[in-house]
C-alpha cells in the first residue's frame, strides 16, 4: 500500500526545472523593430556574460540563438514575431523566450530577458541608441 502511494505521489508531482520555472516564466513580449533583434541580442548577451555560439533562422518569423555561459552552461534564446499581421519597417510584438543552464538558471534568464527587452525598446524607431 505504501508503494502505491509513493508512486502516485511521484506521478502527480510538479514538472519543470529544479527551481520550479515553467516555460511561461521564461518568456516575455515586447513591441520592437524586428530588424533590431541581431544588434540587441549582441549587446544584451554581452552584458549578461553569455556568448552567441550559433544563430539559426528556422523560418522567416523566428530567430534562434545557441548560447554558452562563462561557466560553460548551454542556453537557447528564441525571438519570434507573428506569422501574419505585421508591416515591414514598423514595430511588432516580439516574443522572447530563453533557457540558460542545465537546470535553468532563472536569475540569468531573467537578466537576459530584461536586458534584451530594454535594448529593443531603446532601439525602437531610431537608427542608433547609446548602450546603457
Amino acid at each position: 500500500m505504501l508503494i502505491a502511494i509513493a508512486i502516485a505521489g511521484c506521478a502527480s508531482g510538479p514538472t519543470g526545472s529544479a527551481d520550479g520555472a515553467s516555460p511561461e516564466q521564461n518568456s516575455r513580449t515586447v513591441v520592437a523593430d524586428w530588424e533590431d533583434v541581431p544588434a540587441a541580442v549582441s549587446v544584451a548577451t554581452g552584458q549578461v556574460e553569455l556568448a552567441v555560439v550559433d544563430r539559426s533562422n528556422p523560418d522567416p518569423n523566428r530567430l534562434v540563438y545557441e548560447l554558452k555561459s562563462i561557466r560553460d552552461e548551454p542556453g537557447v534564446l528564441e525571438v519570434s514575431r507573428p506569422q501574419n499581421g505585421w508591416i515591414p519597417g514598423l514595430p511588432v510584438v516580439l516574443t522572447l523566450r530563453c533557457e540558460v543552464g542545465r537546470f535553468e538558471n532563472k536569475k540569468t534568464q531573467d537578466h537576459l530577458l530584461h536586458t534584451l527587452m530594454q535594448r529593443l525598446q531603446d532601439l525602437r524607431g531610431v537608427d542608433a541608441a547609446p548602450i546603457r
